[in-house]
C-alpha cells in the first residue's frame, strides 16, 4: 500500500481564515500514471498543542473535510494540495488523512499519532504594559511590566521562537494639556533599545507571559 505523509499550510495562521492539507502519497513505479482521490479531515480548536498531537480524534466530529487528487508519478509518488477548510476560532487544530481504496490499491488513513507537521495554530497575539513610575527625575530609572498573551512554545513538532523588541523612547515634551498621552510620540527618540527571545519557559501553559523589561 502507498505511504501517506502531510503537512499543514502554515504552522502559525491568523485567528479568522483558511487551512489547506498538503499530501505526499509514495507508491511503486507500477502506479505511475493512475489517479488517486483522498480526504483530509480537520480537527479542533483544541485549547493546547499537547491535547492537539493527543487528542482521541476518531471519536470526533471534523471542523471539515478537505479533498485531494492526483496521478502518480512515473516513481509512483504525487503531492497534491487539499481544498481549503475555513475555521473561524483560536486554537490548535490538526489533520488526519485517508488515501481512497480503488480496485488495484487499498485505502490508507495516516497514523492519528503521526501529527507533528500536521498541526496548526490559529492565534492574536496580544500585548500590553505598564511603566512603574508616571513621573521620574533626572538620574533615576524605570521599568515597563509586559502581559503577552496567544503565545506557543511549539506547534505540532515546530518550536517556535518570540521575540520581543521595543524600549524607552522620550525624552519629549508634553502635549498641550500638559500630559503625556497628547504629546507627539512621532519625533520621540528610541533612547533604551529591548530586544529579546522568549525562552519556552518563559510562556505559561495559557499562552500567556509576563516579563519585566528595565
Amino acid at each position: 500500500a502507498p505511504v501517506v505523509s502531510t503537512r499543514t499550510s502554515a504552522v502559525l495562521v491568523n485567528s479568522v481564515g483558511s487551512l489547506t492539507d498538503f499530501v505526499t502519497v509514495k507508491g511503486e513505479a507500477s502506479l505511475a500514471g493512475l489517479t488517486f482521490t483522498g480526504k483530509s479531515r480537520l480537527y479542533g480548536p483544541f485549547a493546547s498543542n499537547q491535547e492537539a498531537l493527543s487528542a482521541d480524534v476518531q471519536a470526533m466530529t471534523p471542523l471539515g473535510i478537505g479533498t485531494w487528487s492526483g496521478t502518480y508519478d512515473p516513481d509512483g509518488t504525487a503531492t497534491v494540495e487539499s481544498t481549503p477548510v475555513p475555521y473561524t476560532k483560536q486554537g490548535f487544530y490538526v489533520w488526519v488523512e485517508e488515501l481512497d481504496a480503488t480496485d488495484l490499491v487499498p485505502g490508507v488513513v495516516q497514523d492519528p499519532k503521526d501529527r507533528g507537521t500536521e498541526t496548526s495554530l490559529a492565534t492574536q497575539p496580544t500585548i500590553a504594559s505598564l511603566i512603574s513610575d508616571k513621573r521620574i527625575v533626572d538620574g533615576s530609572s524605570v521599568s515597563d511590566a509586559i502581559s503577552l498573551t496567544g503565545l506557543a512554545p511549539a506547534v505540532g513538532s515546530s518550536k517556535i521562537e518570540w521575540t520581543l523588541t521595543g524600549g524607552l523612547y522620550g525624552p519629549i515634551t508634553p502635549g498641550v494639556d500638559g500630559s503625556c498621552n497628547s504629546a507627539d510620540w512621532s519625533v520621540a527618540n528610541l533612547t533604551n533599545p529591548v530586544s529579546r527571545v522568549l525562552s519556552a519557559s518563559e510562556i505559561k501553559a495559557d499562552g500567556t507571559a509576563a516579563l519585566t523589561s528595565s
